[in-house]
């Protein structure tokens, strides 16, 4: 059985109150409000938890820096701005006929897929490029 703290619970309903995916900073300084000696390990933790049993996904803005979001049914995929680092999601997943196509080409059957876009947004591309006259 499952063991589920108070730090865990509290970490969940951040998750759970936000409509775009947090970084783990974000989500060490919130839950570190309420748990001044949480450790940033215990965060961690959990949040490899929720991942591994399918409750939460994860993205990757880059090597340093993982976002993660509570999964509500079905999956969802952002662009992210490599600017400004917003997700803007996206209205649908393009490989949903992909995976039709995959399953029945291959006989696997695909359980999760993760896609990740990466560019800048409308409101970055407006913005001077840093040391242009």
């Amino acid at each position: 059985m499952e063991r589920i703290t108070n730090q865990k619970k509290y970490l969940l309903s951040i998750l759970c109150e936000s409509a775009l995916p947090l970084s783990v900073k974000n989500l060490y300084e919130k839950i570190q409000k309420k748990y001044p000696l949480i450790a940033k390990s215990t965060v961690y933790r959990i949040l490899t938890h929720l991942v591994d049993n399918h409750q939460a996904e994860k993205y990757f803005l880059s090597e340093n820096e993982t976002f993660y979001q509570l999964k509500r049914g079905e999956h969802q995929h952002y662009i992210i701005c490599n600017s400004c680092h917003r997700f803007f999601p996206l209205t649908d997943c393009p490989f949903e006929k992909m995976d039709d196509h995959i399953e029945s080409s291959t006989g696997f059957i695909i359980q999760d897929h993760y896609f990740q876009l990466y560019g800048l947004c409308p409101g970055c591309q407006r913005k001077p490029l840093a040391g242009s006259l």
